[in-house]
């Protein structure tokens, strides 16, 4: 979980200081890392669910 609240830290940063314009794919990036082990970690009981987003996550980040 540190990692994943210092990836939500760096969200905020780049939000607040605009630097998510300039790198829009790193921050889509990082931002979908963070979405994706906070909704794991809320599906962790329910294998069919876990393993579906699971999945999406790993496609969606391969193509960022």
């Amino acid at each position: 979980m540190v990692g994943t609240g210092l990836a939500a830290v760096l969200c905020l940063l780049l939000v607040v200081r605009r630097y998510y314009r300039e790198f829009p794919v790193f921050f889509a990036s990082v931002s979908l890392a963070v979405v994706a082990t906070i909704v794991l970690l809320g599906v962790s009981n329910n294998a069919s669910y876990y393993s579906i987003i699971y999945w999406t996550y790993d496609v969606l980040s391969i193509v960022l």
